[in-house]
């Protein structure tokens, strides 16, 4: 008999369950699927990315939240440490934090196409 699953209690949960199960697929004109939702940990550097979903615990998840990183924030990924070392990545408001890569890995993103290198002090074009 397979141990039971406890039910959800989260919508963020269900929704990185949904993508875990093929929900966070694509399909282009040619009917290929791509993936759309990935984790942080995979994003590289310099790249923008959207949080779609929070995969861990209620406590957690409500300190990310609190520290401005949650469901619908953007963040750019700065840097990575060696060795499997953490990630630095900064919000949108311009906090900055490093991550581990465990709790990257459970921060289910989408590709975002504006830059947030530097969202104060962008170069003004008409100088």
């Amino acid at each position: 008999m397979a141990p039971a699953t406890p039910p959800s209690t989260s919508s963020d949960a269900a929704a990185a369950e949904a993508m875990a199960q093929g929900a966070g697929f694509a399909e282009d004109r040619s009917g290929a699927q791509h993936a759309r939702y990935r984790t942080l940990a995979s994003a590289g550097i310099d790249e923008e990315v959207l949080v779609v979903a929070l995969a861990m615990d209620d406590d957690l998840r409500d300190w990310l939240s609190a520290v401005g990183i949650g469901v619908g924030e953007s963040l750019c990924v700065l840097r990575r440490a060696a060795f499997g070392g953490p990630l630095h990545v900064r919000t949108s408001a311009g906090g900055e934090f490093a991550l581990n890569l465990a709790l990257a890995g459970s921060i289910f993103v989408e590709a975002q196409d504006h830059s947030l290198k530097d969202p104060i002090g962008a170069e003004d074009s008409a100088a």
